[in-house]
């Protein structure tokens, strides 16, 4: 199967700053798995943003309380994703500016 694992990083964006509503999040992942062939004007709005800017994921792994944490690279630590925000206030101005 014909994955776009690329998109994948639409679906990382939106986890930190949920810029997609639950009807183009499933959307996203219809057109990943090659369910749809047209994906939502907001999901390639996001793409084009993350492509021009060069932005990539942190890695993240959930704890044992099921939270979601980021790998920090200032602190070297994981941290919980809410605090990606305030952590890289770059990349939120610019997400915000261009994308909300």
């Amino acid at each position: 199967m014909d994955f776009k694992l690329e998109y994948f990083d639409v679906l990382a964006l939106d986890s930190i700053y949920n810029l997609l509503s639950f009807n183009e999040r499933i959307d996203t992942h219809l057109y990943i798995r090659n369910k749809t062939e047209k994906l939502n004007p907001k999901s390639e709005k996001i793409f084009n943003w993350i492509k021009q800017n060069y932005w990539s994921p942190p890695e993240t792994k959930y704890d044992r309380n099921k939270t979601l944490k980021f790998y920090n690279e200032k602190t070297e630590s994981f941290e919980n994703l809410e605090k990606y925000q305030t952590t890289y206030p770059k990349i939120t101005k610019a997400v915000y500016g261009q994308l909300s």
